[in-house]
């Protein structure tokens, strides 16, 4: 039986990857003011950080268990016999995976056989995206969906996330980050190093640095230490527009690691609206 990779949009892949594979990405919204826009259908991130660098305010908002129902329903009437599994957004940071655990309830009332899984990735932006390349490749490998599932999931759990952002306003205005962790960032003027724990999907304050090369070459010794990375090992990369420090850190990468093979893009609105522009994360 096929089995077949679902997304949202905050796994932030590049827009050639997802085409090449084919991939269904649920959009997820993105608000400026009264409009509400779905991540890379009708907005581009890009046009957000030239939005956000000038004074402009946009938020997210969870796929509603509305519209997965609709999603899941389309996937009913297009392919019932196929084995879909959803490898979702972190539910430390979203509500989305309960959103769609809900939808799923509900659909399989009216479609019984109707077969979905959906795996918490307890991941975000590049590093669920490589949990999302992961399953792809396996998909295409063509183990099982049990076998598919076992190993995303064991994937996942192992993925570092390191972020740094040039502003902590964009994470704590979004709940992401907590009011202490704010302020005192705020107080030291300091350039922090967030990491997600795998154990939550959340959130937290892990170094502290001053001077973006500084910071830069902390996360290098993070990966050094804690990556265990390999000849071949996939990194990934997103960054918030910009440029001059996504070409620092890989200058950088490719300097320290052998042979390793960057996957890089620009954070999706889903993402990018809570980090802001100048944000870059490393995935290993």
């Amino acid at each position: 039986m096929a089995v077949k990779i679902l997304a949202d949009s905050a796994c932030d892949l590049p827009e050639d990857v997802i085409e090449k594979n084919g991939l269904k990405v649920f959009p997820i919204p993105v608000i400026l003011g009264d409009e509400v826009y779905k991540d890379n259908v009708t907005i581009k991130s890009k046009k957000m950080f030239d939005d956000m660098k000038v004074g402009k305010v946009y938020k997210t908002s969870q796929i509603s268990r509305g519209e997965f129902q609709r999603y899941f329903k389309d996937l009913c009437d297009q392919d019932i016999s196929s084995d879909y599994i959803y490898i979702c957004f972190s539910s430390g940071l979203t509500k989305i995976f309960e959103a769609a655990t809900m939808a799923l309830a509900d659909v399989k009332e009216e479609f019984p056989d109707f077969k979905l899984t959906i795996i918490d990735t307890k991941c975000a932006s590049m590093g669920y995206g490589l949990a999302v390349l992961k399953g792809l490749e396996l998909a295409d490998a063509s183990l099982n969906s049990q076998e598919l599932i076992s190993e995303v999931s064991k994937f996942s759990s192992k993925i570092r996330h390191v972020f740094t952002v040039d502003d902590l306003t964009y994470l704590y205005r979004g709940g992401r980050l907590s009011k202490t962790s704010y302020f005192v960032g705020n107080m030291l003027n300091v350039k922090p190093i967030l990491h997600l724990d795998n154990s939550d999907g959340k959130l937290y304050p892990y170094r502290k640095t001053r001077g973006t090369r500084k910071m830069l070459h902390e996360i290098i010794d993070i990966m050094k230490k804690e990556g265990n990375i390999e000849k071949n090992h996939k990194i990934g990369i997103s960054h918030g527009d910009d440029i001059e420090k996504l070409n620092l850190i890989k200058e950088m990468i490719y300097n320290e690691f052998e042979e390793v093979e960057i996957v890089e893009s620009m954070m999706g609105c889903a993402v990018g609206a809570h980090t802001g522009p100048g944000a870059l994360a490393i995935f290993f």
